[in-house]
């Protein structure tokens, strides 16, 4: 971001942290590392369009943790803690909102990889997304 900054946007989407919990697990060095990424992130985005809201999706859960070493040191636990750090980071920028993945059901969104969303996960995320732009327009 500090090298090449977003172009001007009237709307930005951000979801990330998913391989960042996946790679580092509980470990607190990452998880500030995470938080200053994300703040620098939300900064820059400000700076290219400071009218434009934010959306910040939360990471959801995902089938298998375990495989695909080394990103295999994560939980519903470390997503629930990096999704923590998110809602943290948002919280110091007015224009952010925070969007909960509501209604997600590993069993049935995530790819056979179990990790990636399949094509109803996928249109799951894109809906919670549509939802939070149509909250954020005037007429709802």
């Amino acid at each position: 971001m500090a090298s090449s900054p977003p172009p001007p946007a009237s709307l930005f989407v951000l979801m990330t942290g998913l391989n960042d919990a996946r790679l580092n697990g509980h470990s607190p060095a990452a998880s500030e590392a995470y938080g200053d990424a994300l703040a620098l992130l939300l900064r820059a985005f400000r700076q290219a369009s400071p009218a434009a809201p934010v959306l910040a999706l939360e990471q959801p859960y995902i089938g298998d943790y375990s495989a695909y070493e080394p990103f295999h040191r994560a939980s519903d636990a470390v997503i629930d803690a990096y999704n923590a750090t998110l809602r943290q980071a948002a919280s110091r920028h007015s224009s952010t909102q925070v969007v909960a993945i509501e209604g997600w059901e590993v069993d049935t969104m995530v790819s056979d990889d179990g990790v990636h969303p399949n094509d109803a996960g996928h249109s799951h995320l894109a809906q919670a997304v549509v939802r939070a732009v149509r909250e954020l327009s005037p007429a709802g």
